[in-house]
C-alpha cells in the first residue's frame, strides 16, 4: 500500500495526514483513504477512512456486528456495513452533496 499526503477537516481546521487509498466495492468513483486517528493521543490504535475530497471522515460514530478499526482491512468493512445499512441511493446523494459544498469553498 502507498502511503500519501492527505488532508482531513478537523475542529481545529484541516490539517495533513498520510493515508492510504482505500477502494469501496461499488464507490469506486470516490477517492476514500485510511489513516490514523488525529487524536492519536486520544486513540493510539485503529484506523479512520475519509474521502479525499471533502476531506470528511465516513467512519461511523459506533461500530456493529464485532467489527474493530485496529487494522486497515477492519475499518474498511465498519465502513463497507456502515453504507449498506444507509443504502447505495443514500450513500452516493450524501458524498455527492458533500463533494458539491467543499468545491464552493
Amino acid at each position: 500500500m502507498k502511503r500519501k499526503q492527505y488532508f482531513i477537516s478537523t475542529r481545529d481546521g484541516k490539517i495533513e495526514v498520510t493515508g492510504h487509498p482505500v477502494v469501496i466495492p461499488g464507490y469506486e468513483q470516490f477517492n476514500f483513504f485510511a489513516h490514523r486517528p488525529y487524536h492519536t493521543h486520544l486513540c493510539k490504535t485503529g484506523w479512520d477512512i475519509s474521502e479525499e475530497t471533502t476531506m470528511l471522515r465516513v467512519m461511523p460514530s459506533s461500530w456493529a456486528g464485532g467489527y474493530n478499526n485496529n487494522t486497515h482491512k477492519g475499518a474498511l468493512a465498519i465502513v463497507i456495513a456502515h453504507f449498506k445499512s444507509m443504502g447505495y441511493e443514500y450513500t452516493v446523494s450524501a458524498i455527492n452533496r458533500e463533494i458539491e459544498i467543499a468545491k464552493k469553498k
